[in-house]
């Protein structure tokens, strides 16, 4: 850097400033006035932050609301749309006397992911944990669909999921094993595992290790053995079975085992899956 280029970043840094401010819905509302160079706020991330906000799951991190030295706001909007939609009071820090072409540099790629957190955690496996959390956060939360449906699960609620259900981390060793086996995506698997699990283990264990997965005791008629059939039929053809296809074909062959009754061939309701046929696993 030249002489005259750090005698002119020396002299802007002594105009910045930075404070820790009580972010309340008015306030924002404000500040949101300021938000004039800025790209469009994006709907599902304010959803999220607000949710996180309401749950008291919100964590003051140190991220900053930037403004440049002129009030615009360079940075923060997502924060304060959600400060508002959700009414919740947050502390944030508040950086101020940016030039306004420090918004280059901002949001730039290498954000810290789900992943990424569970591995700070000392957890195992991280990459497909997460994906099983995304997918469970989802389906409890009334989504029937755990492939990009309505409710895009935030980074707290699956921590919060994992901490509260524990043996989520039992579905992961699940999912490991049927990734050699089954052309779906084996996180799915592990998904329905723990969500049938939870209605019965011991069935859960039956169903999807020994004879969805290792194939042990199955018969013409075995459920596990249609499913394995149409999974992999479906996988020949599409490459990989969609999620919510594969989830739903799940539970429909997981109800028939659990009732006893035999199935040679599985397939997609008339019309295709609706809301009104989702098969619930029971």
């Amino acid at each position: 850097m030249s002489t005259a280029m750090l005698a002119r970043s020396a002299k802007a840094a002594q105009h910045e400033t930075c404070h820790i401010v009580t972010l309340t819905p008015d306030l924002a509302r404000k500040w949101l006035e300021r938000n004039t160079h800025n790209r469009k706020p994006r709907p599902g991330r304010v959803e999220q932050y607000a949710r996180d906000m309401t749950a008291g799951r919100w964590e003051f991190n140190g991220d900053a609301i930037r403004f440049d030295h002129n009030g615009v706001m360079l940075d923060g909007q997502h924060r304060c749309h959600a400060v508002v939609k959700s009414g919740v009071t947050i502390r944030v820090l508040v950086v101020d006397n940016l030039t306004p072409e420090a918004q280059n540099t901002m949001d730039r790629p290498g954000v810290r992911e789900m992943r990424d957190q569970l591995g700070l955690a000392g957890e195992y496996n991280t990459g497909m944990l997460a994906a099983i959390l995304r997918r469970l956060v989802a389906y409890t939360a009334g989504s029937r669909s755990i492939d990009g449906g309505r409710v895009n699960p935030t980074q707290g609620e699956m921590r919060e999921f994992l901490d509260t259900y524990p043996q989520v981390r039992e579905a992961v060793v699940v999912s490991v094993k049927a990734q050699k086996y089954l052309s779906c995506a084996p996180s799915v698997v592990g998904t329905a595992y723990y969500i049938c699990a939870e209605c019965d283990r011991a069935a859960a264990d039956q169903f999807f290790v020994t004879q969805l997965i290792e194939g042990i005791g199955l018969t013409a008629t075995s459920p596990a053995r249609a499913l394995a059939k149409r999974l992999n039929d479906l996988g020949s053809t599409r490459g990989r079975v969609n999620g919510d296809d594969a989830l739903r074909y799940i539970f429909v062959a997981w109800n028939a085992y659990r009732a006893g009754r035999g199935l040679t061939r599985l397939q997609a309701p008339k019309g295709g899956w609706t809301a009104a046929n989702f098969p619930n696993p029971r």
